[in-house]
């Protein structure tokens, strides 16, 4: 998922199309079937402007190709590579064509591997490589290591476009419906009534993923999930190069103010973790304040708005071995 989120945020011109594209897929499918003397998509089609269906700016392929598609070549195995040479075009283009269409649209792998006359196998190994790919790739320049800077940064960045000082990311979690793997028992069912795993994310003020903790169990609530996660325990041991307390700008007598997440009233109060205050009867300043730490907080939520549209929702079979 971590793959996938990396992905949503190196391709930050992708549109939605604004016509019937389901109609294209199912024709794409349905030129591969009719009949076996037919020429394969990747002939018909020209792959360096990909399909609407695809959701996917055009610049994006060239981008792709040009830093992930090396470790691709070199990861692919040889009976793979036979196929693409057998139709005779870009195996780096191709290979994104099929990946982009996998998470645009939402088919199975078998479908996939029809449209494009390509086996199961075939497909689950491009998607999975290409995830991979894109992670190792492009982890240090799209999800970095947090620094000092980027916090104090990204603090500002809430402070002026959401109007909340001294905060440095947006909690949340998401469940991500999956089948329920064999004898899991209750593990993954929630409280909405479905299988899920927890993707846990930190977002900064412009919908950026800034870290990510998925895998964690439906049932568990998000706090538990929190907790116990990498981002918990670093914030909780210091390890994140969070900037000490100073004072606020606009109100220097209240003395060091910490730097600080906000979240939900799902999550646990700590020095570094803001939730808004209980009840409904409160004073008009505790009221401004909920405001304004739901504003900063609804940042994560549509993030998690957007990540859906762009990667639309399916559910995923869970692979627990």
């Amino acid at each position: 998922m971590s793959q996938l989120l990396l992905l949503d945020d190196l391709i930050t011109d992708l549109q939605r199309p604004t016509d019937a594209t389901a109609t294209g897929v199912e024709e794409q499918a349905n030129i591969q079937m009719e009949d076996p003397t037919t020429p394969s998509l990747a002939e018909d089609r020209d792959i360096g402007s990909p399909p609407r269906s695809f959701t996917a700016h055009q610049s994006m392929l060239p981008k792709l190709t040009k830093t992930v598609g090396p470790l691709l070549c070199y990861e692919c195995k040889t009976n793979t590579l036979l196929i693409y040479e057998s139709v005779k075009i870009n195996i780096y283009k191709y290979v994104f064509v099929i990946f982009c269409r996998f998470l645009s649209s939402g088919d199975s792998l078998t479908t996939i591997g029809a449209s494009f006359r390509l086996g199961i196998s075939t497909v689950a190994q491009i998607v999975r490589e290409t995830c991979t790919a894109i992670w190792e790739v492009m982890k240090q320049s799209h999800m970095p290591s947090p620094t000092e800077e980027m916090w104090l940064n990204t603090a500002r960045r809430f402070e002026g476009r959401w109007n909340f000082p001294h905060c440095i990311g947006a909690l949340d979690g998401k469940h991500i419906v999956i089948q329920a793997p064999s004898n899991s028992g209750s593990q993954f069912f929630n409280y909405k009534g479905t299988f899920s795993i927890v993707l846990l994310a930190l977002v900064d003020a412009d919908y950026k993923f800034l870290a990510v903790d998925v895998g964690g169990f439906g049932s568990n609530s998000d706090g538990g999930i929190f907790a116990n996660s990498r981002l918990g325990k670093a914030l909780q041991s210091g390890d994140l190069h969070v900037p000490s307390a100073s004072p606020l700008l606009a109100a220097p007598d209240l003395g060091p103010v910490p730097y600080v997440v906000v979240a939900d009233e799902a999550f646990p109060m700590k020095p570094y973790l803001l939730q808004p205050y209980p009840g409904r009867r409160l004073q008009e300043d505790l009221r401004v304040f909920n405001y304004r730490l739901s504003r900063a907080r609804q940042v994560v939520e549509n993030a998690f708005g957007i990540l859906t549209q762009r990667c639309y929702s399916k559910c995923v079979t869970a692979n627990c071995s």
